[in-house]
């Protein structure tokens, strides 16, 4: 896209791009679970839809509130404010939706692995991971969350330009999404799923959806594309707050307080450092390259003089990794 797509002439070039992206990964998909099920020969006799049909319908409207979700701003911004206002939101949101892949990754993995778990009733596995899941998302979301706020003008001027300085302050909003889409994720779609409570998950995203509407309509007269962002950060909140209660007693004592305690302290760090390198370096990708390797060293360099459990046992796995290769 960043090749490809320079203006609005190339809208077909946004289109093709799009289209054999999603043809491309869901043929790689069939190709591979091919190898486990032979999809040609399957047979669904003797199989009862009946039972599945109900959660299946959850799914289905689940699919359709998330999709909604993600897309409602954007259009209420063009009917209520223009296209330049959607242009200048939209912006900031691609950021966002370039660097939360790399924070969700792993909760993608964990459903199967959660399910297992809770199908086998191996209660003290399914609390560890639980555990090593939240650890894992506050070690990476709260210094990426504010990584990119502070950081939020220079990314903009380098891949936006000056013409889309206006977004400097939705982007800046919007990076709360990072951490708050993180958890709303592991629990909506991997651990209440696990349990098998996938009706919570389609409420909670219910009333994330009409709170989402109802503010956009409110504060997209006001703040415009800022508007937009405030609205879906507050929806998005009031979504793990629900999430949070209905699935209390599968996370209950399973967050490390001592850890996040640890990934706050190193984050305050990369405040200083940011501050620093940007009242000290002028030229705006060099103070961006910058803070982010200096505070990516000290991150981690904290977290190991805490001895971080989580992050010794990633160096460690490197460590073995390294070993097998070079045997």
């Amino acid at each position: 896209i960043f090749i490809f797509v320079k203006d609005n002439s190339d809208l077909n070039n946004y289109a093709y791009i799009s289209v054999i992206s999603i043809f491309l990964t869901s043929f790689a998909n069939f190709l591979l679970i091919n190898k486990k099920i032979n999809l040609f020969r399957f047979n669904i006799k003797g199989i009862s839809l009946k039972k599945h049909f109900a959660p299946i319908l959850v799914f289905f409207g689940t699919s359709v509130i998330n999709t909604l979700y993600s897309n409602v701003d954007k259009t209420m911004l063009g009917f209520i404010a223009g296209d330049r206002y959607v242009g200048l939101y939209s912006a900031a949101y691609k950021l966002i939706s370039v660097i939360l892949p790399f924070i969700t990754t792993l909760t993608i993995i964990l459903l199967p692995r959660m399910s297992h778990y809770v199908a086998s009733n191996k209660s003290n596995d399914t609390k560890e991971l639980i555990e090593n899941t939240f650890d894992f998302l506050f070690m990476i979301s709260i210094p990426a969350t504010i990584g990119l706020m502070l950081n939020s003008k220079a990314i903009i001027l380098l891949l936006a330009g000056e013409n889309y300085s206006e977004s400097i302050i939705t982007l800046k909003i919007l990076s709360l999404i990072l951490i708050l889409t993180a958890m709303v994720n592991t629990l909506g779609s991997q651990i209440l799923l696990a349990f098998g409570k996938e009706n919570k998950s389609f409420i909670a995203n219910g009333i994330g959806l009409i709170l989402n509407i109802l503010l956009n309509y409110t504060l997209i007269p006001l703040y415009m594309q800022n508007g937009a962002a405030i609205a879906t950060i507050i929806s998005t909140s009031t979504v793990l707050v629900i999430l949070l209660i209905y699935s209390r007693e599968y996370i209950k004592s399973r967050i490390n307080y001592y850890h996040l305690f640890q990934y706050i302290v190193a984050s305050v760090l990369i405040v200083l450092i940011n501050i620093l390198v940007q009242s000290f370096v002028s030229d705006f990708v060099f103070s961006l390259v910058t803070s982010i390797i200096v505070s990516i060293m000290v991150y981690f360099g904290v977290l190991i003089l805490f001895k971080n459990g989580l992050v010794l046992r990633i160096l460690n796995q490197i460590k073995k990794g390294v070993n097998y290769e070079k045997q």
